[in-house]
């Protein structure tokens, strides 16, 4: 099993653990002053607010591993690319196009000089065809914190990565966005842990877990099978 599929699953016993353990603190009848005793031997009052925060970092977690999931994907084709020691012309037309993409980005700085736009077109015009080795830098990953449906389909099909899907398209794209909104208002602030998940019972939640769950895991298959069959190389 490949790195990023093994990340995957351990990530997902890690989402697993907490999910049970806020969804017990969660069926704590709060307005009962219900609490628990920590280690010190002091109890800890568990009231709504305190529930309210535990669901809200769902979201988090939940983010973290679309993310996460994506882009270690998409780092296993870069390895896979790397690995071969593919120059520009034994990819395919996606993979060079990203590369040419990712390459003339330099060239649209104002602060880059004539003499190293000219010394870049000529080692490419020279090199590129046969000798010049491909090389994908991660951190030109179209990727900050806005991973829906749409962005993961589009940026999965970029590369030229397609399978079947068993998963419910209406139901992960409401399921992926609905993440991906409270997560951003969660990490610009324009949302109190708190506010976050009230609207929201825990096992709300805990279905939007396992749709991800289910689609992640669908989309990192497909991957597995284009690094398998080198679908990143020109037939």
């Amino acid at each position: 099993m490949r790195e990023f599929l093994k990340d995957f699953y351990q990530r997902i016993e890690d989402i697993n653990k907490y999910f049970d353990f806020a969804s017990q603190i969660v069926e704590l009848e709060s307005y009962k002053s219900d609490s628990i005793t920590l280690p010190n031997h002091t109890n800890c009052i568990i009231d709504s607010d305190l529930q309210k925060v535990l669901k809200a970092n769902c979201y988090l977690l939940m983010y973290n591993l679309v993310e996460s999931s994506i882009r270690n994907g998409i780092v296993a084709i870069y390895d896979a690319i790397h690995d071969e020691k593919l120059s520009y012309k034994q990819v395919n037309p996606k993979i060079q196009e990203i590369w040419l993409m990712n390459r003339s980005e330099n060239l649209l700085q104002t602060s880059i000089n004539r003499k190293t736009i000219y010394k870049n077109l000529k080692e490419f015009l020279e090199y590129a065809p046969d000798q010049l080795l491909i090389s994908l830098e991660e951190d030109k990953l179209p990727i900050s914190g806005n991973l829906d449906y749409s962005k993961i389909e589009e940026l999965t099909k970029q590369y030229g990565v397609f399978g079947r899907s068993r998963s419910d398209k209406k139901t992960i794209e409401y399921v992926l966005k609905h993440i991906t909104e409270r997560r951003n208002k969660l990490a610009h602030g324009s949302i109190s842990f708190r506010e976050a998940a009230q609207d929201k019972l825990m096992i709300d939640l805990i279905n939007y877990k396992e749709e991800l769950i289910n689609y992640l895991e669908e989309v990192l298959k497909n991957i597995d099978e284009y690094i398998d069959q080198k679908k990143y190389k020109h037939q």
